[in-house]
């Protein structure tokens, strides 16, 4: 099962190693992704159906790449105000579907990092494996250096 942000990158970047880290191990790939309903979105019907639509593309869109090279794959989404409290329900809702799975999700490396850096861009992934880790799930976070 993997996380899924905003940036595709991001989520290429942990199926890409996921691949290589467990070469013939994974046979499934689950992504999962929030849309975030922010006071943007509340500017009107068209910006809400945007949004959704941006994060469906992005989950189809990986669903379609592990397709092309033979791998199964589904997608999840979820949306709400809290990204955390979203991919928490939604992985507690997911692996009830599937019991033996590993989540993956990936956290930013910064060459030259500050308390700021890390705040504002490591905290999501490591509050979603505090909590998985106390529903009994285990969540793998591969860092990603910038």
């Amino acid at each position: 099962m993997i996380l899924v942000s905003k940036s595709m990158g991001v989520a290429m970047h942990i199926l890409s190693n996921v691949i290589r880290m467990f070469p013939r191990h994974f046979k499934n790939f689950v992504f999962l992704s929030a849309g975030i309903v922010d006071v943007e979105s509340f500017a009107g019907q068209s910006t809400l159906e945007k949004m959704r639509t941006e994060v469906n593309e992005n989950l189809q869109y990986f669903v379609d790449y592990c397709h092309q090279y033979g791998i199964a794959a589904e997608a999840y989404a979820s949306f709400g105000t809290d990204t955390v409290e979203e991919l928490t329900k939604l992985a507690e809702k997911v692996s009830k579907k599937y019991s033996n799975c590993i989540f993956f999700s990936s956290k930013l490396i910064f060459e030259h990092d500050n308390f700021i850096t890390r705040f504002l861009h490591n905290e999501t992934p490591l509050t979603v494996q505090r909590n998985l880790h106390m529903q009994g799930k285990e969540l793998v976070i591969l860092p990603m250096r910038v």
